[in-house]
């Protein structure tokens, strides 16, 4: 029986644990939210799209809505009228739940 033999168990142990479920989980979250920035009309980067998953889910960016302008490298203009099209339906979504995980 070497130590080799306990580093399952260990990590079995571990993930029994809140703060490593917490991270996991926030983590994920925080993934979904880079990928809706990456992925949605936004045109996000990377960076870009990481601030604002965390920014929504530590409440530091909640701001009003700021349209970008014309279509621009950053993204594209949000149009009140845009919100029907399911994006403030995802965004109050992701910060009902991402604020709580955020605080866990």
């Amino acid at each position: 029986e070497t130590i080799l033999d306990d580093i399952p168990i260990w990590i079995r142990i571990q993930l029994r644990k809140g703060l490593v479920q917490a991270v996991i989980s926030l983590t994920i979250w925080i993934g979904v939210g880079v990928l809706y920035g990456m992925l949605s009309h936004q045109r996000m980067s990377f960076l870009t799209a990481l601030y604002f998953a965390v920014t929504s889910v530590s409440t530091a960016g909640l701001e009003g809505l700021k349209a970008l302008g014309e279509d621009t490298e950053f993204g594209a203009e949000i149009d009140f009228a845009d919100l029907n099209d399911g994006h403030f339906f995802f965004i109050s979504i992701y910060v009902l739940v991402g604020i709580p995980l955020y605080a866990w």
